[in-house]
């Protein structure tokens, strides 16, 4: 009997090659999303020296203009984690639609290999079958001879 050979084997190959590049691009946005949760980690804690800082200096007395300076930084700094924090949303939208894509394809490719253990078993039983008909045919030439 000829060597078991899945039909759609090419398209298996094709849909694990997708599903490693899906995978990929996931990591990829996760990775995005971990520097951004840095960026605003880094932010705020510039935002809390910045305003202990101006905390400080106030307490010891400061000019009308540097109060505005750090209000002008400290506003800076709100604005720059406010868009930080949005991107980070964009980011996890981003990252549900690429993840629901991964496992649209992980279903597909688990689909393939279900249906190609299936042929394989199939093909096993069909072999089995052959192999019994080859020795019952050998041993009843064999009897058949022996007899004549």
């Amino acid at each position: 009997m000829k060597k078991f050979v899945f039909s759609l084997e090419k398209v298996l190959e094709l849909k694990n090659q997708m599903l490693d590049k899906e995978k990929n691009a996931l990591a990829a946005l996760r990775a995005g999303r971990i520097k951004i949760e840095q960026d605003i980690a880094r932010s705020e804690k510039e935002f809390q020296q910045l305003n202990a800082n101006m905390v400080e200096k106030t307490q010891t007395g400061i000019s009308v203009m540097e109060l505005k300076a750090f209000q002008y930084q400290l506003d800076c700094y709100r604005n720059e984690i406010k868009v930080l924090n949005f991107d980070l949303r964009k980011q996890d939208e981003k990252i549900e639609a690429q993840l629901k894509e991964v496992l649209e394809l992980s279903q597909s490719v688990s689909g393939l290999e279900k249906l190609k253990e299936y042929q394989k078993e199939e093909y096993n039983k069909a072999e089995e079958k052959a192999q019994e008909l080859q020795i019952s045919e050998f041993v009843v030439g064999k009897i058949i001879r022996q007899e004549a």
